[in-house]
This record gives C-alpha cells, structure tokens and sequence, in this order.
C-alpha cells in the first residue's frame, strides 16, 4: 500500500518514475519509449492516468509546462 509518492517509486523502481508537483509521476513504460502522466491519492493508494504518450510528446508539453495540468481523460 501506498502512503507517499516515494512508495510509487519503490513499487516501479526508481529509473522508472519521477515525482512531479500537483501529486503527480511521470512513469517510464517500454524502455522509456512511453511515459504516463498519473496522479496520486492517499491513503486510497490510487494512481489516476491523465495523459499517455511517446516521450517527444512528453517533451513537447513539458517544453510547454503542460505536465502539470494535462488531463485527457476527464
């Protein structure tokens, strides 16, 4: 069970996942070829998808500072 953002990394492995701000990781999928924005809850231990996608477009809303607020699938 998850009761801080530090155990999404344990649970993924470090190489895998960066903590963002506004509860959010980032998480490495394919080699790092994919990368998912999800928020997190607690003490629900939920991760919430709010974006999907290759790495350069991840860089292009990162560039943009979209990261943060994306959310596809309201």
């Amino acid at each position: 069970k998850w009761f801080k953002p530090q155990d999404i990394v344990e649970t993924f492995g470090a190489k895998a996942v960066d903590i963002i701000k506004n509860n959010r990781v980032v998480i490495d999928v394919k080699g790092n070829k994919i990368r998912i924005i999800a928020k997190y809850q607690f003490p629900s231990a939920r991760l919430y998808i709010k974006w999907i996608g290759t790495h350069a477009e991840y860089d292009k809303l990162k560039k943009n500072n979209q990261q943060y607020d994306i959310d596809l699938f309201k």
